[in-house]
């Protein structure tokens, strides 16, 4: 009977790579190996060793959610496969409200979505149309318009005509010099 060959495990998975360093991380001070995380120094103060590393895991809650998690989906889809069915007839109305997600979805497709296409579109047509484009824009655009209009048959191009407005003008600020002083 022959025996067989010894193998070494790869360094990754060996069992002292991670406990040494736990139970060495209390020894060390902070500064002394650069190759030692400052974490395992921490966790090596805190434990002291792997046995109570393990110790306090066994303590944690996310432990024993994890280990009931395990167990569940042994027992409902590996032991008793005919569980998964009976529970989903059993909790129907639970099964409906998280298949379609609390109704998130259907809440945004009904109410959200409309009611921000809804702003969107009056924002639109009277922020963009109505008062940028239609006041600032195209109202500047028409008001100079208007005006180069009335400047137009103003200015014919006749000496006559500046004269008369020349005079105009005068009598205007004529007026107004004497309005503005009685008062």
């Amino acid at each position: 009977m022959t025996s067989m060959p010894t193998i070494d495990a790869p360094p990754a998975i060996r069992f002292e790579y991670v406990v040494v360093p736990l139970k060495e991380a209390k020894n060390l001070k902070k500064d002394e190996d650069a190759f030692v995380p400052e974490q395992l120094n921490e966790l090596g103060e805190e434990f002291g060793n792997w046995v109570s590393f393990g110790a306090h895991a066994v303590q944690n809650p996310v432990f024993w959610l994890v280990a009931a998690g395990v167990f569940s989906a042994w027992a409902l889809y590996i032991k008793w496969t005919h569980l998964p069915d009976l529970i989903a007839t059993k909790l129907k109305p639970i099964v409906f409200v998280l298949e379609n997600k609390y109704f998130f979805d259907w809440i945004n497709e009904k109410l959200i979505a409309p009611l921000a296409r809804l702003f969107g579109t009056a924002f639109w047509k009277i922020g963009d149309q109505g008062i940028i484009d239609g006041i600032a824009v195209d109202g500047s655009a028409k008001t100079i318009g208007f005006f180069a209009g009335v400047v137009r048959r103003v200015q014919s191009g006749f000496l006559y005509s500046y004269a008369f407005w020349m005079v105009i003008g005068l009598a205007v600020m004529l007026g107004w010099f004497l309005t503005r002083g009685l008062n």
